[in-house]
């Protein structure tokens, strides 16, 4: 589960402005390290607001913290390179299946899927959840 208790308020460690690459993985002190930690896992954001709205390439974007920086419309304010949304989430489509249309402000449910990480953007992707098999669940340790 992706949400404010999960999600560390730091976004990234200081490395005084040389590259974070080989620092030690924080996963419970940073966003970022947290996010890598997860990457291939499943995951889920529930009632996530939405802060981007459903692109043409049926993407979008939620925050997995509510309360972090919301605009008046129902956004997220970015504070400064400094001071980035650590709950910030970019939500895509693993199915050929309809993708959800939302607007800035609205709220998504459940968003279930493997995480991906990369430098610009942590992206929860839509998966089937039909299968044959029971579901593998793992419980994110802070």
């Amino acid at each position: 589960m992706l949400d404010a208790a999960s999600v560390p308020g730091a976004y990234a460690p200081d490395a005084g402005g040389g590259s974070i690459e080989g620092l030690t993985l924080a996963p419970s002190t940073y966003a970022l390290d947290r996010y890598e930690s997860l990457e291939g896992m499943r995951v889920q954001v529930t009632n996530a607001r939405v802060v981007g709205a459903t692109t043409p390439y049926a993407e979008l974007f939620v925050t997995a913290k509510p309360a972090e920086n919301p605009s008046p419309r129902g956004g997220t304010v970015y504070g400064s390179y400094t001071s980035q949304n650590t709950g910030r989430v970019k939500v895509e489509s693993l199915l050929t299946t309809a993708f959800p249309v939302a607007d800035v402000g609205d709220v998504l449910s459940t968003a279930t899927g493997p995480l991906d990480y990369d430098i610009v953007h942590v992206n929860a992707e839509f998966a089937d959840q039909t299968s044959d098999h029971d579901p593998q669940v793992v419980r994110l340790q802070p």
